[in-house]
């Protein structure tokens, strides 16, 4: 067998080998940050040892739904939007509870008392641009995910010189990390959500994941840095690259 075919089966295998180890983990933290049964994405989503083990989760949650082992509605769920929404474990081909939280379709519901019609506004645009948002997958970018290790970490002393040809992104560390960020103010609420959607759609492209700040309505923040190994690898430079493509104007970098 030709060595470049040989490389491919194994890398696929390491793949494959990962993908289910993710999900026979997944199971184990669904029942240990929820009730046995379930747990709400934002729950999971923020609770540290997920964010330390899973590369993609939003991944491993598509595959484990794929593969019957758990259910959620629609095909995929966004930070911020669908935190409430409850993912149930199946067992037999049968969820293990009923869903009591509202569905991913929901509308938006009418103005709530002391909601003012600009706020009320501003999360109906924020809605309006996260469903819009439809990932896609990358095989090829997920298995490079899966294979990085502590070995492709960009020593700090050598990230001056590749950012000399990225000015939108400095170097700096976050909780003691190694990292790059980029940060700007929109134009508005409106102009920031279609920025953060697209860097959503183009990191689910990818399978690597930055983090997304936004406050102040329009002051956008994007800290990149590889989960797995703690620190700055070819995956956030070449992604931060991606970034620097998409085109929302007027923006002050910071």
């Amino acid at each position: 067998m030709p060595e470049v075919s040989r490389a491919s089966v194994v890398l696929a295998r390491t793949v494959k080998e990962n993908s289910e180890r993710e999900m026979v983990q997944l199971i184990k933290d669904i029942k240990r940050i929820g009730d046995g049964k379930s747990v709400t994405f934002g729950a999971l989503f923020d609770d540290e040892q997920v964010q330390d083990f899973y590369e993609a989760l939003i991944g491993t949650l598509k595959g484990a739904k794929k593969k019957k082992l758990i259910d959620f509605p629609g095909q995929f769920l966004l930070k911020g939007q669908h935190d409430k929404v409850e993912i149930i474990l199946v067992e037999g081909g049968k969820p293990l509870k009923e869903r009591k939280t509202t569905p991913l379709s929901a509308p938006i519901s009418p103005v709530a008392p002391g909601m003012t019609k600009v706020a009320f506004r501003s999360a109906a645009i924020a809605t309006k641009f996260s469903s819009s948002f439809s990932p896609r997958s990358s095989p090829k970018r997920n298995a490079t995910c899966a294979g990085i290790s502590n070995k492709d970490i960009i020593k700090p002393s050598d990230l001056p010189a590749i950012l000399e040809s990225m000015p939108r992104w400095c170097q700096t560390t976050c909780n003691g990390v190694p990292v790059i960020r980029y940060s700007f103010r929109a134009k508005d609420f409106a102009s920031a959500m279609i920025f953060l959607n697209k860097v959503a759609e183009i990191a689910e492209t990818e399978g690597h994941h930055p983090d997304l700040h936004l406050t102040n309505y329009r002051e956008v923040g994007i800290i990149l840095y590889t989960h797995k190994v703690k620190g700055v690898t070819p995956l956030d430079v070449a992604l931060a690259k991606l970034i620097d493509k998409i085109n929302v104007e007027p923006r002050v970098i910071r």
